[in-house]
């Protein structure tokens, strides 16, 4: 499967991946902060974790209007490339 024209986009501007960054940043604290506290988690940490996750998974299936789709140059010019490659 072929990356997608923007994913440098996608990667920094993608509600779906920003949530999953901040689900493993609220995980990594919930995991951590038994070691660098000697304090344990509390429950609704755990709960957020969860929340954020199932966010971003519904996020994943939301368009989102402020990413563009799809570039036609570069659509155009695959399509050209598969073309050829087709015998006559």
């Amino acid at each position: 499967m072929p990356l997608k024209h923007n994913w440098k986009d996608l990667l920094l501007k993608a509600w779906s991946l920003r949530l999953l960054y901040l689900s493993l940043g609220v995980q990594a604290l919930d995991a951590l902060m038994p070691y660098l506290l000697d304090y344990t988690s509390p429950p609704w940490l755990k709960g957020a974790a969860l929340l954020v996750t199932a966010g971003a998974g519904y996020a994943r299936l939301m368009p989102q209007a402020t990413l563009p789709t799809e570039d036609p140059s570069w659509h155009s010019e695959r399509k050209s490339l598969a073309d050829q490659s087709l015998p006559s």
